[in-house]
């Protein structure tokens, strides 16, 4: 696969490669069509992640199951769009999975190796759910994150701030459980 560097070795019939996204191509072009999430075409979103890259980069890592793309997962440094982490921080997310393969611990096995096999220095994961995506919640309380608030969008990029009517669920992991 172009663009890409396998980082470990299958994990249950599952590689894990990482993409090196740029200014323009914030993620890989040959995502299959039918699996592709709806936010990469949102216009906010893709300003976003520009502004992610800008400002120090971040990582997007594919799973893939016989010779497709059955997922990623976006890891940011931490102190920028969530206001309540810091620079010594990581932000987990979007993390996506295709439609046809939900249900079958990919993300929970994605997000475990992301977090604890590729050596990312951290001292807490932080991940926001929208509070109505009830698997996404399940899947972070089964890989050890804690509730730590609820945020809101907020301004033209949608910065998420700390707020008790928050649409929007954090949760964080720390490395030192």
């Amino acid at each position: 696969l172009p663009y890409y560097s396998q980082f470990s070795d299958k994990y249950e019939n599952i590689a894990f490669y990482e993409y090196s996204p740029s200014f323009f191509c914030p993620y890989f072009m040959d995502y299959p069509k039918e699996n592709h999430p709806n936010y990469e075409s949102r216009l906010i979103h893709k300003i976003r992640m520009m502004l992610e890259y800008i400002r120090g980069g971040y990582r997007v890592f594919y799973m893939v199951y016989d010779d497709n793309i059955v997922g990623h997962i976006v890891v940011a440094n931490g102190g920028r769009r969530l206001k309540i982490s810091t620079k010594s921080d990581i932000v987990v997310g979007p993390v996506f999975i295709s439609p046809n393969m939900r249900g079958k611990g990919i993300g929970t096995t994605g997000i475990l190796i992301v977090l604890n096999q590729l050596g990312l220095q951290y001292k807490y994961a932080y991940e926001f759910i929208h509070d109505d995506n009830i698997a996404s919640i399940r899947t972070v309380e089964k890989n050890g994150y804690t509730f730590v608030g609820r945020v809101k969008e907020s301004g033209l990029l949608k910065n998420l701030i700390k707020s008790s009517d928050g649409n929007y669920v954090v949760y964080r992991y720390s490395k030192e459980l």
